[in-house]
Order: C-alpha cells, then structure tokens, then sequence
C-alpha cells in the first residue's frame, strides 16, 4: 500500500503526503485510534499520536516511525515534522483537512514547503483489493451468512424489528 502510495506521489511530484483522513491512516498504517495524522514520505511515514495510543500505535504501525503530541495540537507536531524533514512539496487531503487546520499548518510550515492540495488520493487506491483484503471480506461474508441462517430459524411472525435484532 504504501509502495504504490509514493508511486502515486513520485507521479504527482510529491515529497510527501499529510494524511488526515482516519480511515486513509488504518488503511495505509493499521492503525486503529480515534486521532492521529500521518506522514508519508518517499523513504520513510511517521505517525503522529498524543501520548494515550503511543503503545498501540508501536503495535499495529510496524512501518512507521511514532511521533507524539503530547501537549501540542498535531498540527504542530505536523508542520515541525514537515519543516525537519526538508521537504518542499507536500501534499494535502483537501477533503478532510479543515480550512483552519490548513492555515495553521502553512502558518508553521517553512516558506520553502508548497502544500498542494489533494483529492481522494488513498480512496482511489482504497478501491483496488489486496489478497488480504478479499481474504478478510470472505471471512465476513462467511460470518454474515452463518448469522443469518442461525438467525432466520428464531424468526416469528409478528416479531419487531429490535427483537430480531437481539437474537
């Protein structure tokens, strides 16, 4: 993922992409937290946590370097991190990165760092399945389909749906 993710950039002439979107971050790092931001450049990502999932991101995001923000809005962390790694073009996900937040990272960032905006750069990847991706729907359809059967036999007339939904 994070092969064919720099190749995108490589095209692009992208240094790096900032990384808001939470579903683009699990997808691209694995990791399941409910805040974060993440970095990827063409050699190496960072992932950018407060303190409280520093352990959980060391667990599930073996391809990224953990970047914490304890005591700073990530945005902070964010700008710092563009502006240490020298990079002078960096992309954006225009979709999910507020108009503040935005502002407050070109405010941070070095005069020498472009921030180009970006749409659904991951989502298109995110459409591609991977083997384990299809191994996993697989598995979830599987499950699905046991549920249902297991469930349809307990159904009754008359029954709402929230008791069916108990079962």
């Amino acid at each position: 993922r994070l092969r064919k993710l720099r190749e995108e950039l490589a095209a692009r002439g992208l240094d790096a992409l900032l990384v808001s979107n939470l579903a683009n971050v699990f997808y691209l790092s694995g990791f399941t937290g409910s805040t974060a931001f993440l970095v990827v450049a063409r050699d190496d990502s960072h992932i950018l946590v407060d303190p409280r999932y520093s352990i959980q991101a060391a667990n599930e995001c073996e391809h990224a370097r953990i970047v914490e923000f304890s005591g700073k809005a990530g945005i902070v962390v964010a700008a710092q991190l563009l502006n240490d790694l020298g990079l002078t073009s960096v992309g954006f996900e225009a979709d999910t990165l507020t108009v503040a937040l935005h502002g407050q990272l070109r405010k941070l960032t070095d005069k020498r760092v472009r921030l180009r905006s970006t749409r659904e750069l991951v989502e298109k990847l995110r459409q591609v399945k991977d083997s384990h991706e299809i191994s996993l729907m697989r598995i979830a359809a599987g499950i699905a389909d046991s549920t249902f059967e297991a469930v349809v036999t307990e159904i009754e007339w008359g029954m709402s749906e929230k008791e069916v939904a108990l079962i």
